[in-house]
């Protein structure tokens, strides 16, 4: 073997090695630093409502709970309520795949970073309040939320990522701020909009942006659009004509 690969994978062994997990009161945590930790997964899983605590005391030392980790309440299908606090930053994609029956979370202000698909496929949540730290809707993160009905973005948001809020079938309105002007690929598809008004400074309307929007019968378009890009408005059965913009320039397959 190289031995400068040799070194490297050596290396990465210790520090995983070396990072520090410990329990207290059912919740497993990383430590991050020498007074920061992060919650980390559980193999005996989470269940019902769960309080991750702004600090938590362990071996004589307090730590300060800066992160939800990756992965950390993956397919806890047994999960109900999360109530995370303030002080935490972040939470790692995937953080809550799969939690069937996830119904409630309470996100703290403090909160800057959420990751990709953080609350994939749960299909028990109703309501959530992104805090104003959260400048752009990852990839996925609402992906097959089959029951959500609410969710309310902070002013400063500028993106919504793929598939963001796709499947979300219950979602009949999503009111985006004046400050969101980029949208990525299918970030609306089968979502249950009854009307939809894109911001602003909007410049391209991407593909399958509201395909198979069953229920969605008006879409306003900004004056900024200059592209529409194939199948945006695929399989929208009630959708009355759409008024095109002036500066319309590219046109893709309806």
């Amino acid at each position: 073997m190289n031995r400068f690969l040799f070194i490297l994978l050596s290396l990465g062994l210790f520090l995983r090695a070396s990072a520090q997990t410990f329990s207290e009161g059912g919740i497993v945590y990383t430590q991050l630093t020498d007074t920061t930790v992060s919650v980390t997964s559980n193999a005996n899983g989470y269940t019902g409502v769960v309080t991750v605590p702004a600090t938590v005391e362990h071996d004589g030392t307090v730590y300060a709970v800066r992160g939800i980790d990756d992965r950390a309440f993956q397919a806890c299908t047994s999960l109900t309520s999360v109530i995370l606090p303030e002080g935490l930053t972040t939470v790692g994609g995937y953080a809550f795949n799969q939690c069937s029956a996830l119904n409630s979370v309470s996100l703290p202000s403090t909160l800057n970073e959420i990751g990709r698909y953080a609350f994939n496929q749960c299909t028990s949540l109703r309501r959530v309040a992104l805090p104003r730290g959260i400048t752009e809707i990852p990839q996925g993160l609402f992906y097959m939320c089959i029951s959500l009905t609410n969710v309310t973005l902070p002013d400063g948001l500028t993106a919504v990522g793929r598939n963001g809020f796709s499947y979300c079938a219950a979602l009949a309105s999503l009111q985006l701020p004046a400050s969101c002007t980029s949208l990525g690929y299918s970030p609306f598809n089968g979502c249950g909009f009854t009307k939809f008004e894109v911001p602003e400074g909007v410049t391209l309307i991407p593909a399958y942006c509201f395909s198979s929007c069953h229920q969605l019968a008006n879409v306003t378009l900004p004056a900024t659009v200059d592209s529409l890009a194939s199948c945006a408005f695929q399989d929208c059965p009630q959708l009355t004509p759409v008024s095109l913009p002036a500066s319309l320039r590219g046109l893709g397959k309806m």
